[in-house]
């Protein structure tokens, strides 16, 4: 009876939080999808993002990142990001698959991926067109071992 009680008070402030967010309209002038593309000095990755409202959108990626040739990520996942502010700024969930050098020296760690990032996409010029993408995150490869290493990338891409 006590974990019933308390789930059910969880579910009212899950509902009382985040109620508001679901009933409001996707605004019909900004552009709802994203192509981008990350480049670096020793990254590079494809995605796709549906804005679904203002302030939540979905997609996925594929990339290869590796910091200064120590740390190195390959992953496919999908995301969600969350705009707090309706505009640039953003916080990032991936999950999915990837690999990772194994800290062991036995080969790859091969498994699931949380990949949880901040990034700004900023416009150059008009809203919706060429757009910037600088992000930060830390993918972590769940395999025979946990190992996170962290991503610091350039994306750019083009909405419509």
């Amino acid at each position: 009876m006590k974990k019933r009680g308390i789930f059910m008070a969880g579910m009212l402030a899950v509902l009382l939080t985040f109620g508001g967010v679901f009933a409001q309209e996707a605004d019909a002038s900004k552009p709802k999808n994203w192509i981008s593309g990350q480049i670096g000095l020793i990254n590079g990755g494809v995605g796709y993002e549906r804005t679904l409202m203002p302030i939540l959108s979905v997609g996925g990626e594929a990339y290869y990142t590796s910091f200064f040739f120590v740390f190195t990520t390959v992953a496919a996942q999908g995301f969600a990001k969350w705009y707090p502010f309706q505009g640039n700024f953003y916080v990032k969930l991936g999950l999915g698959v990837g690999s990772t050098p194994s800290t062991k020296g036995d080969g790859e760690n091969i498994g699931f991926v949380v990949d949880p990032a901040i990034g700004w996409k900023i416009d150059v010029g008009r809203s919706g067109g060429f757009f910037i993408e600088p992000k930060l995150g830390l993918p972590i490869v769940i395999g025979k071992e946990t190992i996170g290493n962290p991503l610091v990338g350039f994306g750019m891409g083009y909405c419509f």
